[in-house]
């Protein structure tokens, strides 16, 4: 009987043991949890006072984005931090707030309690809108890509090719994709299907219609927005498209052909995968882009993809 008790007593004793042990392994890995979630927020911190200090207009464009419903330009707010003098705080507007956007989202939480349809969608409409995905470029992925014919074979499978070593990071030191060739013919939905999937990766990107950002370059001009910052919105994004860059010609005015090259350099430089879309040949853009920057597409060029085939517009043959 005495030698029941004693085992039953250690047998006790163990199981308390091993709780308490278990107890604090979980209270360390609690606290190494917090200091390391306050070490990572530090450095955060220290990189965006950096930041801040060194390549503002970099910092600032970087956290601008256009609302999808009313097209608001949407800026960050810099707040003085009370604390630590000459440090700031860089808050992202993460909403609107317009009409257009709330309704969208009473909409998708009344859906969704009725389990009609998954409340990110519409999150996920302002993300995209946040990268200049806006309209039916909402919807442009590699799954809606409709391949009309055999042309149009090679340029989806290119493009999926460049997105997964994009997202794997192998594309080494060719990091462009240059897509052109025929009006309507895909151009703008591939690229546009590629920022998809590298934005539900995480990373940052930027879609840019050339015609509009001159437009918006040159509103700079005449006191509306700062141009290093739309210079620095083009050199941030870690993955970048600018469509339609032969629409207009940025060498009537010496400004914009030395701001686009200032952008694709620093893009060049640092090696950040680049997608440029236009009508004509690579070769045949020089009098658009100059010769230094078509010859640094040429050399990053993951491949120069040219497409072919009737229109998904019209259905014509251009």
């Amino acid at each position: 009987m005495y030698d029941n008790r004693q085992q039953a007593s250690d047998a006790i004793r163990s199981v308390a043991d091993r709780l308490s042990d278990m107890q604090r392994g979980e209270a360390r890995q609690r606290i190494k949890a917090k200091e390391e979630s306050q070490e990572k927020y530090r450095l955060a911190r220290s990189s965006l006072q950096h930041r801040y200090r060194t390549d503002q207009a970099a910092l600032l464009a970087e956290r601008t984005w256009t609302c999808a419903y009313c097209k608001g330009v949407l800026a960050p707010t810099v707040y003085d931090d009370p604390i630590n003098e000459g440090h700031v705080y860089v808050i992202q507007r993460d909403h609107c707030g317009c009409s257009g956007e709330t309704d969208a989202l009473r909409r998708e939480r009344e859906q969704a309690k009725k389990g009609l349809r998954d409340f990110s969608s519409a999150e996920w409409v302002i993300g995209l809108s946040r990268t200049g995905l806006t309209d039916w470029l909402t919807g442009a992925t590699f799954d809606t890509f409709d391949a009309q014919d055999t042309t149009q074979a090679e340029p989806l499978r290119v493009s999926r090719s460049y997105c997964a070593d994009l997202l794997k990071g192998e594309l080494g030191s060719h990091p462009w994709l240059v897509l052109w060739g025929q009006y309507g013919t895909g151009k703008t939905h591939l690229s546009a299907a590629i920022l998809h999937e590298a934005l539900a990766n995480g990373k940052t990107c930027r879609f840019r219609v050339w015609p509009q950002w001159l437009e918006q370059l040159q509103a700079t001009f005449d006191g509306v927005g700062n141009s290093s910052q739309v210079v620095e919105d083009l050199k941030s994004g870690q993955v970048v498209v600018i469509d339609d860059i032969d629409k207009q010609h940025p060498t009537k005015s010496g400004w914009a052909e030395e701001k686009l090259y200032t952008a694709l350099n620093h893009r060049y430089n640092t090696g950040k995968p680049t997608i440029l879309t236009f009508n004509r040949p690579p070769v045949e853009m020089t009098p658009w882009l100059g010769p230094a920057v078509v010859d640094r597409i040429i050399e990053r060029s993951y491949a120069c993809v040219e497409f072919t085939g009737a229109s998904h517009r019209s259905g014509r043959q251009w």
